[in-house]
Formats: C-alpha cells, structure tokens, sequence
C-alpha cells in the first residue's frame, strides 16, 4: 500500500484518538448512564485509570454482567468531564465550558472542587493532582488581587470580591468541608494557604462572617492558623506581591510574626526593595531619585 493511501488517523496522538473512540463508541464493551445521557465505553481504558470502574465492571456486581453502570445520583456534565479525562488524558475545555453555563456550576473554583470530589469516588488519583493544582492557581489569584487593593477591600469588600465570585468561592469551601476526611488534608491546603496570603483580610467581610457561622470547622481553622499550638504564637503570613507604583506583580515573601511571654517580636527574609512595597525596577527608580536631590 502507498504511503498516499494510508489513513491520516494512523498518525493522531494517543488523546485524539480516545476521544475519537469515545465519541465514536467503536469498539465499546459497556455502557455508562447518568440521567437521560449515555455513553458507551471501553473497559480497559476506564478500568486502568479508575479503581471504581475496574472493580464495577470485573468484580461479582449485576454492572459485570449487563455491562451497563448507573451513576444517576451525579451530574451528566461532569461526568462527561471525567470520562473525557479518562481517555484524553487531560481535562476538556469544551467539557468545562458546559459545566459552567449550569447554574450549579457557575464558577471555575466550585466546579473544580466538585470534580476533585468525584473523581475520589471514582478514584482517579492524576484528575485530583490536576484538579488541586487548578484550584490551588484559582485561590492565590484570587488572594493576590485582594491584597494588590487591601486597604480599598476593608472600605468595599463587594468590589473586588464580586457577588459572583464570592458565590463561587461559598460554594467551593461548603465542598471542601463535607469532603471525606482522607482526602481532606490534601484539597485544604490550598485553602489555609488562601487565607495566609490575604492576612486574613477576608473576615473583614460581613458575607465571609456569614459563612464562617454556616461553617463552624472553618473558623477553627482560621483561629488554628493564626495560633498554633504551643508557647510559642506565631502568625505565617505569605503576601502575594504587587508593586505599589506600576501594579505589576513582583515577588512572593513571608513574614512571621511571634509572641512568647507577652513580647512580639518580627522576623522577615525580604530584601530592601521588598520591605518599601515596589518591585526591583521601581525601587532602583526610587533610590536614584534620591541620590539625584
């Protein structure tokens, strides 16, 4: 046969062609419903990739025999999101966007966090990894935007911290905490450290107190994080840094603040240019200002 001749699919990459197989169902051993929507499916792509899926469709189950598996108490959309994961080996733009045209899942943060809590019961461990390094972005983009305004954000907390968005970041916090307590420690991290980075601002908004009362856990966190444990006191604060002259983001340092036997000292590792709130170049500007009078 002439090269000419040979089909151009051959050369796909292995995702193009799991979601041509998906979308397809060439070649499909099973069938998964949820809701009015189905899709039929490939045993030993789902099988190797979900544990969930492996012992469903091999084990001593009724879903072994008829090959068929209900997942009626999720959402189609997401599911269409984690199975197309499950054979592109990422997550799908398209699949993203129509979660999000939901009114369930309106936001990146709550659907993110609504994936990571399926894709446990389903048991894809590379989804989570993704899904919290997405999360993760989210949370300190989100956490260097209120700091880059802090002292407007105590005066106007809805203005940089939109209906919308705290909607979204309600809906994802109410996910973190009702999620099992194994996987807990990892999906909170990210959370703690969004707190750090804002120096707490948050809880200068009435709607965030609000959500603190609903949620009982998440307010000992935050005392939790502000006091640890010990004689030692200490209050880690991460800044997401952004130049106060030109707004541009600049570096990211700490700060600790420590209390032992009434006395509060402060330790810091940032340089000169840190300390005065201005990147490296805005600061060289500011110094030869100075020399220059």
């Amino acid at each position: 046969m002439p090269p000419s001749a040979v089909d151009e699919k051959v050369a796909d990459t292995p995702s193009t062609l799991g979601g041509e197989l998906l979308k397809s169902g060439l070649f499909a051993d099973a069938k998964i419903k949820c809701g009015s929507r189905e899709w039929n499916v490939h045993k030993c792509i789902i099988g190797l990739k979900s544990s969930y899926f492996k012992k469903a469709f091999t084990g001593n189950f009724q879903e072994a025999q008829t090959n068929e598996l209900c997942l009626d108490h999720e959402l189609p959309l997401e599911v269409d999101c984690v199975l197309k994961y499950l054979y592109l080996g990422k997550l799908d733009s398209g699949a993203i966007s129509a979660c999000q045209k939901t009114t369930c899942c309106a936001g990146k943060l709550s659907l993110y966090l609504s994936l990571f809590k399926f894709a446990d019961c389903l048991d894809v461990p590379t989804l989570k990894e993704e899904l919290l390094t997405s999360v993760d972005d989210l949370l300190m983009r989100l956490a260097t935007e209120i700091v880059s305004h802090e002292e407007k954000f105590y005066i106007e907390p809805e203005k940089y911290f939109s209906a919308e968005r705290f909607e979204d970041f309600a809906r994802a916090v109410r996910t973190v905490y009702s999620l099992p307590l194994h996987c807990v420690d990892s999906i909170i991290k990210p959370l703690h450290k969004f707190f750090l980075s804002t120096r707490f601002a948050v809880v200068k908004d009435a709607r965030f107190k609000s959500l603190m009362n609903e949620i009982p856990k998440m307010a000992i966190d935050m005392v939790n994080l502000m006091l640890p444990s010990g004689t030692r006191q200490c209050v880690v604060t991460m800044h997401p840094k952004v130049c106060k002259e030109c707004r541009e983001p600049s570096s990211t340092y700490s700060d600790i603040q420590v209390m032992e036997h009434g006395s509060r000292s402060w330790k810091s590792g940032m340089t000169s240019c840190e300390i005065s709130g201005r990147c490296p170049s805005c600061w060289e500007k500011q110094q030869m200002a100075k020399q220059a009078k």
